[in-house]
């Protein structure tokens, strides 16, 4: 077996046209079981039926029509035609509910296997072939039943589009700049192949699913078995004749020679002296305070040298955020008699370490150094000399733009001596600054410094701004977003215009349609580019896909991770889910620093989204209309963006009534992707006719309460999204939906999902809120992953169909009646769910009277349970509730009708705990004790009652939310705050019959005055006679405050806000 594996694997490593025959006989023999004489016999059996069905195809002498044709409906249906029928039912029943690679290329271990295809998203680089290349596999299974000549056929197809794939990813190392048009046309030809293919295949697959379905005229016709095959293969060849056509012109018009001419990588270093345009206006602007944050991180307890120990300290954020102007301010303002002299060298990307160690040798001492430049000393020599030069005395020195860890490592080799020198990084790589050391995230700018810096850059200088000057627009510096390069290159587009110019045309302003023109918007463009160019292939695509999101969006991360799923930029790997693997994507987009976190304001550090800067986001909208990746019509222009253009995702944005019906001109059937947020509709969406539709995305959009019925023919429709919108019932016909992964209803008027969406057995993701029941045989469900329900009917089989969702990562359920019994059977089921990660049930509304407490028994909650919230009144937390049991819970909502101190114990040993929000009865007394070790994460804490703080307690506390109640004594807690080192923020509720909100701001305000940190202030002041109805609202979900009041100070804040 190992012996005709090896045979067939290197038969697939020769020349593309080489034929793979083994691979197939070798793959059977590996998969068989028994002696030899029987696998033998098995194979010469399967020989016997080939033959015999080649035969018979040669006898036929009429054509049939392709399965995509027009075919007449025949009156009567024949014996044979009703056999064949059921057999075709059958067989496509096993077709839908089989993975979409061929398990039998895939080894359970892993490991390589002939024909197995190493999958990767797909992605702007490689188009669609890493979701192709596995379905052109999947035509190679014997359920297809294709002649062997047709086979060959498949495999030689699948060697030549594997290797235009490759050629794909060697272009994605180059700058488009650096080739010729001859090779661009050539490369987007390839990828429109790609996407042209697979649509092909899908449509195939779809139109045999409708016909089962639809019992179209199709099936009537049908005169023997083989008719499906026949079709299956004359579209198999219609795509190797594709395939040829563009392989002959790579060929003919010499592709290949063509890129070994370009430049080598578009990775290329920027050129340091090119970042002084950027530099030289904002180094004294804004920046004062950051400076003395990372002295003081650097400083530590003090300046002594004889603390020998290395300190490093690393400023991490997006490209032109400001870093190595920030890390030059601190070299100057070091003091000269701490530290011997200052060291600064830029590293850049794909860097010669050789050259970097010789730059800081020459810093060091010039004179005595440079007779070692352009010597044969390796590296190790010169990391040598470097360490015994700066061994005895202590140094200041910045290591700029800092790529990758390996890297890091190289350099800190050679400064790594007990020496007391200070070193400062810059990178835009999260996982680089861990590497390096205490890691200091910059900030933006404020509004005033941005508009500072916007004007010393428009007149040429601080000196020549004039004393009165008009003010810049507001919307203009929301757009630059506080990043120092965005707002020297957006006032080097209106230098030397009129001073009214900026607020004329400040909406549509575009750094694109500068390019070329302007030194600054070129130097820009090129930095940003450097980011794209290091992101690995996968995540290129999944950064452009962002475009179809309106600027400036809050694009949340759940929402987004399922989106890509449809879009086929996440692909399944053994053992891992979709969502796990999207969210690790997600990640790295924030790490890499091309996509700004959002945190959650009612829960802090909960990273809930991102958003995308102007400077990023305007560079995606540039780099996907070249690719034709992402397609925006926004209605502004009298002829639509579209007519001529081959649209595969489209974008719909600043859409109004006036404008009509966005899809009436797009003429290509080729749509994937059909997204819009907040827009406004009179007639009907003409969705039905884009049969190749994966995603439909409506949210927050005002529509006619319409006919969805059209919507349940799309077969291959993946991700349904209504959030928002007017939609009262979803097409009778869902269940036909079978590849639908994601069924997004919240906040629309569905008050009941039909029977057949227990029919969608790969849906992953299903939220509903309000008043949306859920079906009979829930249980069904069995690929749900992600599962938000509004109230939720306790009845019998919700509750065993609960248990049965064995794949569920997070459960979100709302109850507003729950008995004995019932909360006996729900804690069974909930003992089923092995994989839960994110558990929150809810009792609605507040208090839940209806709902008894939960008797969790013998549960025993699985390890890797981070969030858990139970609004339900318990007397005790769960006793799992505990280190030992749940080491990676990080948030934590629990409501207590009593407080015993090993409670407090109990949760402050929980080692990630990092949000906790605690409701306790009004007249129970918190007191937090200094106890070591205890809440050693925590960072958010949120409590119903007032708390008091001992020395020691909560040591990392950033938010302390409070509610004071009738019988509070302001300096109960006021008095305390002051033990809590790291607090940040401070928010008091108040009730306007529990005392003075005039004595509660003062007190709190002189509290949060002497403290240290200064943290901000919010006193909320509530209706009394709204109370009662507020408090339903207070834990956990959706808290809304009627009315804030402040008080004269600047940080207490007045405003209407929800979270």
């Amino acid at each position: 077996m190992k012996a005709a594996e090896s045979a067939s694997y290197s038969r697939i490593s020769n020349h593309m046209n080489s034929s793979i025959n083994s691979s197939q006989w070798s793959d059977v023999i590996s998969c068989g079981s028994g002696n030899k004489s029987s696998i033998a016999e098995e194979v010469e059996e399967k020989l016997h039926q080939i033959r015999d069905r080649q035969k018979k195809k040669r006898e036929r002498s009429v054509e049939q029509p392709s399965v995509l044709s027009f075919f007449p409906e025949k009156e009567v249906e024949k014996p044979y035609e009703i056999e064949y029928r059921n057999k075709k039912i059958k067989y496509l029943e096993e077709r839908v509910h089989k993975p979409l690679v061929n398990t039998r290329y895939v080894r359970k271990d892993g490991a390589s296997t002939p024909l197995k295809h190493r999958t990767q998203s797909a992605n702007l680089v490689t188009g669609a072939f890493s979701s192709l290349l596995p379905k052109i596999l999947e035509l190679l299974n014997d359920k297809y039943d294709l002649r062997m000549d047709i086979k060959k056929n498949i495999e030689s197809l699948y060697k030549e589009l594997e290797g235009m794939q490759a050629v794909l990813h060697d272009l994605a190392r180059r700058e488009q700049a650096q080739l010729d048009a001859v090779v661009m046309i050539w490369a987007k030809e390839v990828r429109d192949l790609s996407y042209n293919v697979e649509d092909m295949i899908d449509s195939l697959t779809g139109e045999e699913i409708r016909g089962l379905s639809e019992k179209t005229p199709f099936f009537f016709l049908v005169n023997d078995t083989d008719f499906i095959y026949e079709n299956r293969e004359k579209v198999i060849n219609e795509i190797r004749e594709k395939v040829k056509g563009v392989a002959s012109r790579r060929e003919k018009y010499k592709v290949d020679d063509r890129i070994v001419a370009a430049y080598p990588k578009a990775t290329d270093n920027v050129d340091p002296p090119l970042l002084d345009l950027f530099q030289e206006s904002e180094e004294v602007i804004g920046i004062e305070a950051q400076v003395e944050e990372v002295i003081r991180q650097l400083k530590g307890h003090d300046w002594d040298n004889n603390n020998n120990k290395l300190k490093i300290v690393s400023i991490v954020g997006m490209a032109g955020s400001g870093k190595t102007t920030l890390a030059k301010a601190i070299a100057k303002a070091v003091p000269k008699e701490v530290l011997h002299d200052t060291v600064f060298v830029s590293v850049s990307q794909d860097p010669n370490m050789k050259r970097v160690l010789m730059d800081i040798l020459l810093q060091i001492d010039e004179r005595e150094y440079r007779s070692l430049t352009g010597s044969t000393f390796d590296a190790k020599l010169l990391i040598n000399i470097i360490r015994r030069v700066i061994g005895s005395k202590g140094y200041f020195i910045v290591i700029d733009d800092i790529w990758d860890v390996k890297s890091w490592k190289f350099i800190k080799d050679a400064l790594d001596t007990r020496c007391g020198s200070r070193v400062v990084i810059t990178t835009r790589l999260l996982e680089v600054a861990v590497n390096a050391g205490d890691v200091y995230k910059l900030k933006a700018l404020s509004h005033s410094h941005s508009g500072e810096l916007f004007n010393t850059r428009l007149f040429g200088g601080k000196d020549n701004v004039p004393r009165v000057v008009p003010e810049v627009p507001e919307k203009l510096l929301q757009k630059c977003g506080g990043v120092p390069l965005a707002i020297i290159t957006m006032a080097s587009l209106f230098a030397r215009k009129p001073r009214n110019y900026c607020s004329k045309v400040h909406t549509n302003v575009s750094f694109g349609s500068a390019v070329g023109g302007n030194r600054d918007v070129d130097e820009t463009r090129r930095i940003l580019l450097s980011s794209y160019y290091n992101l690995p292939y996968h995540l290129r695509a999944c950064l452009l896909h962002l475009q179809v999101f309106p600027e400036d969006y809050l694009i949340t991360e759940e929402t987004l991770i399922w989106k890509w799923a449809a879009e086929g930029l996440i692909v399944e790997e053994p053992g891992r889910g979709l969502f796990e693997i999207g969210d690790g994507y997600f990640k790295e987009l924030i790490d890499s620093s091309v996509v700004m976190p959002v945190e959650d304001d009612s829960d802090y550090g909960t990273i809930v989204g991102c958003r995308v800067h102007y400077l990023v986001f305007d560079m995606i909208c540039s780099l996907s209309a070249i690719e034709n990746f992402v397609t925006i019509e926004d209605g502004s222009s009298q002829y639509s963006l579209i007519e001529s253009k081959q649209a595969r995702r489209l974008g719909i944005q600043k859409w109004t009534t006036e404008n009509g019906d966005p899809l009436a001109n797009i003429g290509s059937r080729s749509l994937r992707s059909f997204n819009t947020t907040g827009c406004r509709f009179s007639v009907e969406l003409s969705l039905s006719r884009f049969k190749l539709l994966r995603v439909i995305a409506i949210e927050e959009c005002t529509l006619l309460d319409g006919d969805l019925s059209p919507l349940g023919k799309l077969i291959l429709l993946r991700y349904l999204g209504l959030y928002h919108t007017l939609i009262k019932k979803l097409p009778e016909d869902i269940g036909e939906l079978i590849y639908l992964q994601t069924l997004d209803l919240r906040g629309t008027r569905v008050h009941g999902l039909p029977w057949e969406v227990t029919q969608i057995s790969q849906l992953k993701c299903l939220r509903a809120d309000g008043d949306t029941a859920m079906p009979y045989g829930m249980g069904k469900l069995t690929s749900l992953e992600e599962l938000r329900l509004g109230a939720i009917d306790t009845s019998a089989d919700f509750v065993d169909g609960l248990g049965r969702l064995t794949e569920l990562r997070e459960l979100e359920i709302r109850i507003n009646q729950l008995d004995v019994n019932e909360a006996g059977a729900l804690v069974q089921s909930l003992k089923k769910l092995e994989k839960i990660q994110v558990l929150r049930l809810v009792g609605f509304p507040w208090p839940p009277s209806r709902v008894d407490e939960l008797n969790w028994g013998n549960f025993d909650p699985p390890q890797q349970l981070r969030e858990l919230h139970l609004s339900i009144p318990s007397t005790r937390p769960p006793a799992w509730v505990h280190v030992s049991r749940v080491p990676m819970l990080s948030h934590l909502v629990v409501s207590l009708k009593s407080k015993e101190d090993q409670d407090l114990d109990i949760l402050g040993a929980l080692p990630e705990l990092s949000s906790l929000q605690l409701v306790l009865p009004s007249k129970v007394v918190l007191s937090i004790t200094g106890r070591s070790g205890a809440f050693p994460r925590l960072r958010y804490f949120r409590t119903s009652v007032p708390a008091k703080f001992l020395r020691g307690a909560m040591p990392t506390l950033e938010f302390l939310h409070f509610d004071a109640n009738f019988d509070f004594d302001p300096d109960f807690a006021a008095s305390t705050l002051g033990n809590l080192p790291s607090l940040q923020k401070v928010e008091v509720e108040i009730t306007s019959n529990a005392l003075s909100f005039e004595s509660m701001n003062e007190v709190m305000k002189r509290a949060v005055d002497q403290h240290r940190n200064h943290p901000s202030l919010r006193v909320i002041k509530v209706d009394h006679v709204h109370a009662g109805f507020l408090e339903q609202f207070k834990w956990p979900a959706t808290r809304h405050i009627a009315v804030i009041l402040g008080g004269s100070s600047s940080r207490v804040t007045t405003q209407h806000w929800q979270s």
